[in-house]
């Protein structure tokens, strides 16, 4: 066995974990699509609606996908763990505005190199 396929066989085994890992991931994810973060910079996440926990706070999947619409286009995701994300809000100051329908959901604004 020479080098390169050595180093072959460990990257394709490497490469198929990273796959099985997102198809485990994918079982459990909530799907957010923000139209405004190419303009704002901000993803918004929904805390709570009508006065009552919502969203993040009572969310049972493992992970949220943030599709990046508006300029672009679908073409940008961000996939962060859902416990990573809660401590993003808790340890960070962000803005809190209300939107969504008659503007009943409490949402903290978030700047997309946060999730990072």
């Amino acid at each position: 066995m020479n080098e390169t396929t050595i180093n072959f066989n460990g990257d394709l085994h490497f490469g198929q974990k990273g796959e099985n890992h997102l198809k485990n991931i994918l079982e459990s994810v909530e799907v957010k699509t923000d139209r405004a973060t190419h303009a704002t910079g901000n993803v918004a996440v929904e805390l709570e609606y009508r006065g009552k926990p919502s969203g993040l706070a009572t969310s049972n999947a493992k992970y949220w996908a943030f599709v990046f619409a508006g300029e672009y286009k679908g073409e940008v995701i961000i996939l962060i763990e859902r416990e990573r994300l809660k401590n993003v809000v808790k340890d960070g100051n962000f803005r809190t505005v209300y939107g969504g329908d008659d503007m009943a959901s409490k949402l903290v604004l978030i700047p997309k190199e946060k999730l990072l």
